[in-house]
């Protein structure tokens, strides 16, 4: 355990130098400053925010893991001639990285937000709600890329990997639902679709928002249903506890196919 703190550690005062650091900070501070410039109801800019997390940010995340991976090869290679463990070492290279990118979007959000909205205790469900989808997608989606990362030692094929996988879940995704919902129209598709979306962390974190939200209208059909199905803390219970295990299910993975990996 010490070894992995002491790891992160390292990563972390290294990450917080980088670029897209420094990007997720000054973007999110402007763009959510802009929103509430152009628009002053707090739904209105939360809707915004999280059309711009759910559509890029899992595709940023995902290219910037690979990328972080392959180049910290060398140091892996390094790192796994020390008496350290193979778990210890990518859980803390994975936290080192997830934590400095979760903390400076939230910031980012979260400054405009307290100068510049009219809190009330109405409105502070759904800013909660925002932050947390924005924690698990970078969580999710960087987990998924050290995954795709350790899976494939070729950077060409790792980055396609990563593209399709986004392509999928952020665009392909809502066709599919769509299709069902057109094709199969005569039949009973709640639960069936509640089951799919569960498949999703992209719609699981939209979901998981605009359920503390008075926007029916953004929510799509597999939103709706979840807000049919369940009242609104049930609903975010169980989006939540999908989130969490979309988080574990891909760093699981990474874990074990790095132990099992031969350098």
């Amino acid at each position: 355990m010490s070894d992995m703190i002491k790891i992160f550690k390292y990563q972390t005062r290294d990450v917080m130098r980088s670029r897209l650091v420094i990007f997720y900070l000054l973007f999110f501070s402007l763009f959510t400053s802009l929103l509430f410039y152009f628009n002053s109801e707090t739904s209105g800019v939360i809707a915004n925010i999280l059309s711009i997390n759910v559509s890029f940010m899992p595709l940023l995340t995902l290219l910037y893991g690979t990328t972080f991976y392959y180049n910290s090869k060398g140091y892996i290679l390094f790192m796994l001639t020390q008496p350290v463990k193979r778990a210890n070492l990518v859980t803390g290279i994975w936290l080192g990285v997830a934590l400095p990118l979760v903390f400076s979007q939230l910031i980012g959000i979260t400054v405009p937000f307290l100068i510049f909205s009219n809190l009330d205790v109405e409105s502070l469900p759904a800013i909660g709600a925002l932050l947390s989808s924005s924690f698990f997608i970078t969580l999710i989606f960087l987990a998924l890329a050290f995954f795709i990362a350790i899976l494939q030692d070729d950077k060409a094929k790792g980055f396609g990997l990563s593209i399709t996988i986004w392509f999928l879940l952020a665009l392909l995704y809502d066709g599919f639902i769509l299709g069902i919902s057109v094709f199969f129209a005569d039949y009973p598709l709640e639960l069936p679709l509640l089951i799919i979306s569960s498949f999703n962390p992209i719609d699981l974190a939209r979901i998981f928002c605009l359920i503390h939200l008075d926007a029916s209208a953004l929510m799509g059909y597999t939103g709706a249903i979840f807000q049919d199905y369940f009242q609104s803390i049930t609903g975010s219970v169980v989006s939540l506890t999908a989130l969490t295990l979309w988080t574990l299910m891909p760093l699981s993975g990474a874990l074990y196919k790095f132990k099992k990996k031969d350098f």
